[in-house]
């Protein structure tokens, strides 16, 4: 059989195979893609704003998310939809006046997740404007798009919304006035940390409960003026749920280990740790909080020559300006702690003073010493048994005093001087040799 009868006999299932084949394509290319136009994205972008609006009002806040022209891009698993001139701004309301804060950048590109329809992955390709009451404050860029995943639950049971970014290795931070020609350049803030660093939050409309967490690996901030600060591990949780009354509960923990500050007098690395829990009104737009309880469990920061440390219960009241409570502080250590770079040197002469009077100076040289401190409602500050202005009259009191004046030391005798014997002038005809004069650099 020759080859075009052999072609010719196989024809109608060359072309079942063709269909099969095409078939299969799209299954790959297809099945797993959610549905992908711009009437979807504007439906979903409709949802992502109301999200972030609602979450916004339980933090007595309010949000706005404002977004241009919306494209459609790509085919298969390589559709996306391309947004342009995209902002977010926060607005919070105070007795004063309304600050408000945003970011905006020019473009972000939205690609569905193939597996699960109901998640979208928003990637920022261009840099992000950070903007403080209308004003730019400075112009983020990335070392890599910035990735955000964005999670729309609400056809669950129960619904819940997520929300992740994660950070690129790189971070450059540039102030706004280096825009303006004439004013002096600065230098711009300088990020890098482990990739994939994670800052996460997830909602849960039908309990009112929330969660945000974010961890951040081998961190390095170098600022403007060119010092550095080096953290190897910095991770937080903030869990949030309602409570009777219209209250809301809340549990808090921060964890920051080895914070290395090049530059200073010693690299001894620090670490810090927070761990409180706090009830609360809950947070209505615009309507500051009329009061939050605060326990702290444990306030802790310390290295290898030292440890500070409180524990203690706070109030914050509508009725009352200041906070009040009473908080238990204790430092091991005590010198060392005087001695190190935390305590500006303005400010060491002052603490010094403040511990010796609540301890005695005794207690601050041997070492371990505790710090009481309390006010109740609307009452005054105490240090120990003493107030917070009795204090600080005494402390400027001391810094004031003219220091003791040194003892005479003893005169010394006067004894005659010797006789010295000056040599006479040479003879006029011994003339002194002129210094010859360096030839004169004419280029």
């Amino acid at each position: 059989m020759t080859l075009r009868k052999m072609f010719a006999a196989s024809y109608p299932w060359n072309i079942v195979g063709l269909a099969f084949l095409a078939l299969a394509l799209g299954v790959v290319l297809f099945s797993g893609t959610s549905p992908i136009s711009e009437d979807t994205i504007k439906q979903k972008l409709q949802a992502f704003s109301e999200q972030v609006a609602s979450e916004a009002i339980l933090r007595g806040k309010e949000a706005k998310f404002s977004y241009g022209d919306v494209a459609i891009t790509g085919w298969g698993y390589d559709k996306r939809a391309v947004v342009t001139d995209v902002s977010l701004e926060i607005s919070e309301k105070s007795t004063m006046e309304t600050n408000r804060w945003g970011i905006s950048t020019a473009k972000m590109v939205i690609t569905p997740d193939p597996s699960v329809a109901e998640r979208l992955f928003f990637t920022f390709p261009e840099p992000m404007n950070v903007i403080a009451n209308s004003q730019l404050k400075s112009t983020v860029s990335f070392s890599s798009p910035l990735l955000y995943t964005f999670y729309d639950g609400s056809l669950k049971s129960p619904r819940v919304f997520a929300h992740e970014i994660r950070l690129p290795e790189k971070i450059i931070s540039t102030p706004a006035r280096n825009v303006d020609a004439s004013a002096s350049p600065a230098k711009p803030l300088i990020v890098t940390l482990d990739k994939d660093s994670l800052i996460s939050l997830r909602s849960h409309p039908d309990s009112g409960a929330h969660e945000i967490r974010y961890g951040f690996n081998n961190v390095n901030i170098v600022f403007e003026d060119n010092s550095e600060i080096n953290i190897a591990a910095l991770n937080s949780t903030l869990n949030e749920s309602p409570a009777q009354g219209n209250r809301t509960n809340g549990e808090y923990t921060l964890s920051v280990t080895d914070i290395i500050h090049r530059g200073a007098t010693t690299n001894n690395p620090y670490s810090m740790q927070v761990e409180l829990s706090y009830e609360s009104d809950r947070p209505q737009a615009g309507k500051p909080l009329t009061s939050m309880d605060i326990k702290l469990g444990r306030f802790a920061i310390m290295n290898d020559d030292f440890k500070l440390q409180a524990k203690g219960n706070v109030s914050l009241t509508a009725d009352d300006p200041l906070p009040y409570g009473n908080v238990d502080m204790e430092i091991i250590n005590a010198g060392k702690f005087l001695a190190s770079e935390l305590l500006p040197d303005m400010l060491r002469p002052a603490i010094t003073s403040l511990l010796e009077k609540t301890n005695g100076a005794e207690a601050v040289a041997a070492g371990r010493i505790s710090v009481p401190l309390k006010r109740e409602k609307n009452g005054v500050f105490y240090i120990g048994d003493s107030t917070f202005e009795e204090l600080t009259a005494a402390i400027v009191s001391d810094l004031l005093k003219p220091p003791a004046a040194a003892p005479a030391e003893p005169a010394t005798p006067i004894t005659e001087e010797p006789e010295i014997s000056v040599p006479s002038a040479p003879a006029a005809e011994e003339a002194i040799p002129e210094t010859p004069k360096e030839p004169t650099d004419v280029n």
